[in-house]
């Protein structure tokens, strides 16, 4: 299997937009073709 992680830079105020985004379309990411797992992680 092959992990990929994608480090990713956003202006602060888009956060939360980003954030929304991700929440309403991880389902169908999930779905695509390969798709075995898929998780967000945050810096703090």
């Amino acid at each position: 299997m092959l992990v990929r992680i994608v480090k990713m830079s956003f202006d602060p105020s888009r956060i939360t937009d980003f954030l929304s985004n991700f929440e309403a379309n991880k389902k169908k990411i999930r779905h695509f073709e390969g798709c075995q797992f898929l998780e967000l992680y945050r810096d703090r």
